[in-house]
């Protein structure tokens, strides 16, 4: 348990580092085999991002050449003394494993993979947005005193529906702001009214032809635009997405790490965000909320703060109820039948755009560590909705979503004590969601992509439908006169 600090606008409160405890009661995976078997995937002929190599050897000829070393020994002193993100105890362990344990089933070039990302994100990364991060406070320390009241958030298991229903009630821009990707990336005001101004500048003399140029040529996109990835999962810089990113693009404590680190000790460390020393996770979360505020105070004044958060059974959620003590919480459920085996998937796909690597095909052991892990997720989800009070919380059914969205819609509405006008561009989108969703079409999951059983599911996995109480609601007809639903 975290001493208790005095709460000022720059920390957040100590209690919310409290730790909690990560058993799973009554589990059979104890004795669980392997997940099935399933073919190799190829490694990429080199690992993506090699071009850092090149950037890497310029840099050491500009810094030999003009006699910057002991410049730069200073700058680097200086940042990572002050750095925001990451602790050096979690880059120094990675990087121990990663240099120490080799895989002796990977070729050379994939075995430094963890190695270059470590030494990209210390000697590139952190340092220039540590000098972003403190010129937001000398340029912008108003941001510090926005409030976040009563931030609303979208959790489910991945591959529940949150990606869809997020980007529906966005769409109501008049009460809710979400964070877009780029502003995950890149936390920092400084960039964000930097590109304001030249999205502004495009619009008003271009016509928007800089951006649709981005847009076509796939530089709004985290990740290359092709095969099933692009199906199941869209990751670009300027749509909404969810508020774990920020765990992943600034610490070194997130499941995407796994195929970076493909070492099982480093896959639990990965996925148990609850197991970190007291002050990192008081440094992480407090990353988190300063992220928000500078969202909410450059474009969310009077507006109420939107994100899912699907990752953040890892022991996030247990911080965030303390650190946003009014949150509300909409719980969307879906059976593990119908999920699981699309987010493994999944899980594989994203491995490979970000390594080269598909680490839940090429390594059995990785994938059941996995598979151990996200049985863990699952039973924080239960432990979740039996402990949250239902004034804070909705669970919905994603059936009921994919069958009636306006009407689960409706619900949360009522549920925030808030209507929808039927004159307002929203309704109009509500309406033509549930067209959209007609044309949805469920991933394919084929035989080679079977990383787990129906029966393993069955037999390991909590039975999210039958543990977890629903939220009811006796809508009525509440029509009113002034045109509201």
């Amino acid at each position: 348990m975290c001493n208790p600090t005095k709460k000022t606008e720059d920390t957040i409160p100590a209690s919310a580092t409290q730790s909690t405890t990560w058993e799973v009661k009554n589990t059979k995976s104890s004795t669980a085999p392997l997940a099935t078997t399933v073919p190799r995937e190829p490694l990429c002929i080199f690992p993506p991002r090699i071009y850092m190599l090149l950037l890497f050897a310029a840099s050491f000829y500009v810094l030999n050449h003009y006699g910057l070393w002991t410049k730069l020994a200073v700058f680097y002193a200086i940042t990572w003394t002050m750095n925001p993100f990451s602790g050096w105890s979690d880059v120094l362990m990675m990087l121990k494993v990663t240099l120490t344990q080799p895989r002796a089933d990977l070729p050379f070039l994939y075995n430094t993979v963890g190695f270059f990302y470590i030494f990209w994100k210390a000697f590139y990364c952190y340092p220039a947005e540590t000098v972003l991060w403190y010129l937001d406070d000398i340029l912008f320390p108003e941001y510090r005193a926005t409030e976040i009241k009563e931030p609303l958030f979208l959790l489910g298991q991945p591959r529940s529906g949150t990606t869809m229903f997020e980007t529906l009630l966005s769409e109501d821009e008049d009460r809710h702001c979400s964070m877009y990707l780029y502003e995950m990336r890149y936390p920092y005001l400084t960039v964000q009214y930097t590109v304001d101004f030249l999205s502004h500048i495009d619009k008003k003399y271009f016509s928007s032809r800089g951006y649709k140029l981005l847009l076509e040529t796939g530089m709004l996109s985290c990740l290359q635009e092709t095969g099933e990835r692009k199906d199941m999962r869209r990751l670009r810089y300027d749509l909404p997405d969810e508020d774990d990113l920020v765990f992943f693009w600034h610490t070194f404590c997130h499941f995407l790490l796994v195929g970076f680190f493909p070492h099982e000790e480093l896959v639990r460390f990965n996925h148990r965000f609850s197991e970190l020393p007291c002050s990192t996770r008081m440094r992480y979360m407090n990353l988190h909320r300063k992220t928000i505020q500078k969202v909410m105070h450059r474009r969310g004044q009077g507006k109420r703060y939107l994100a899912k958060w699907v990752a953040g059974w890892n022991g996030q959620l247990d911080e965030a109820k303390v650190v946003y003590p009014d949150a509300k919480y909409v719980v969307i459920v879906r059976d593990p039948q119908e999920s699981l085996r699309s987010w493994m998937k999944l899980q594989g796909l994203l491995a490979y755009q970000l390594t080269g690597n598909n680490v839940l095909r090429n390594h059995p052991e990785i994938r059941e560590t996995i598979i151990q892990e996200n049985i863990l997720w699952f039973h924080k989800e239960v432990e979740f909705c039996k402990t949250t009070s239902r004034e804070n919380l909705l669970v919905l059914r994603y059936t009921d979503i994919v069958q009636d969205i306006p009407q689960q819609v409706k619900c949360l509405y009522h549920f925030l004590d808030q209507y929808i006008d039927k004159n307002s561009k929203f309704y109009h989108v509500l309406l033509g969601s549930k067209r959209r969703q007609y044309r949805h079409q469920k991933t394919r999951i084929n035989p080679q992509d079977e990383f787990i059983s129906e029966e393993r599911i069955e037999r390991d996995f909590p039975r999210l439908l039958e543990e977890i109480e629903f939220s009811r609601f006796n809508l009525g007809n509440d029509n009113n006169e002034n045109g509201k639903d």
